[in-house]
């Protein structure tokens, strides 16, 4: 097994430019109640990893009292770009097996004989290290 990085798939050539929304965001006063509607959607994803009083995913960091830790400018760009920093201890883990599949998500438990996943839909992968070709991580750790 090699450790390298594994390439996450790019957004999509046609996702809107941000700046616009990062504008509007920084200009407007927030809606708690349209705010909590996005969060819980499984379209816009929030939900699938993160939780706010004990509802939502598990692989994320509970979100619960974000806006009192964090200033607006940390919050915007946590929102509009996601991925640019993980919380210590959130890194995904990506696996390339050897037959070519690759898995995603937090590594919940590794022996010397096998790794489990946990992936955003909260679905654990155990595989046998001997049927990984490669691991890394999504954000080029």
């Amino acid at each position: 097994m090699t450790t390298t990085v594994i390439a996450p798939p790019l957004a999509p050539s046609n996702a809107p430019d941000p700046a616009p929304y990062a504008e509007h965001a920084a200009r407007g006063s927030g809606d708690p109640v349209h705010g909590k509607a996005l969060f819980s959607d499984v379209k816009v994803g929030c939900v699938r990893c993160h939780r706010i009083q004990g509802q939502g995913g598990q692989i994320g960091p509970d979100l619960a009292g974000i806006g009192t830790k964090y200033g607006r400018p940390s919050l915007i760009e946590a929102v509009l770009y996601p991925s640019r920093q993980i919380a210590e201890g959130y890194a995904q883990t990506l696996v390339r097996t050897s037959a070519g599949s690759v898995l995603a998500g937090l590594v919940r438990s590794e022996t010397a004989d096998e790794l489990t996943l946990v992936d955003a839909e909260g679905k654990l992968h155990a595989l046998r290290k001997t049927e990984i070709d490669a691991r890394g991580w999504a954000n080029g750790r």
